[in-house]
């Protein structure tokens, strides 16, 4: 899953926090909130961001400059190009979610923290580190081979 209102972030533009967020676009359009609404409202937070910093925005180098520099903490969580995996991608944090008796269960994964955990070095297998907004005793953060999800 791309996002959720499980997210412990907020909007780098309003201060919104993901919840708070999600339910308002439940309220507003009287649908529920979708994966990609955080990314919708992120790639606004990244634009602005871009924008403010740009040395100069009628040159597309200042402009590349000032995307690649980019480290914002958004709706979505912390954007930086300078972690890779490869020079063209961010990571963002990974949600994951479970259904059980008592409804739908969202963790949401903190791959900065994945990433410190890999290089660590623990014979081969990572636990997913930080595990944000899981309820005690219903989500299980399993056991992953190393690059099931990409170079760390």
């Amino acid at each position: 899953m791309w996002w959720t209102p499980d997210y412990p972030y907020r909007s780098s533009l309003t201060g919104v926090t993901a919840k708070d967020f999600g339910a308002a676009h439940v309220k507003d359009t009287g649908k529920p909130w979708t994966a990609t609404l955080g990314f919708s409202h992120a790639i606004f937070e990244v634009g602005l961001d871009v924008v403010k910093r740009a040395a100069d925005l009628t040159d597309s180098a200042t402009i590349m400059a000032a995307i690649t520099a980019t480290n914002l903490n958004t709706m979505v969580g912390p954007i930086t190009w300078a972690n890779g995996p490869v020079k063209t991608v961010t990571r963002t944090p990974l949600a994951r979610g479970v259904m059980t008796a008592g409804g739908w269960q969202a963790a949401v994964e903190d791959r900065q923290q994945q990433a410190k955990s890999a290089t660590a070095g623990d014979g081969g297998v990572e636990a997913f580190g930080v595990v944000h907004g899981a309820k005690a005793g219903g989500f299980h953060t399993p056991q992953t081979p190393r690059g099931v999800f990409g170079p760390v």
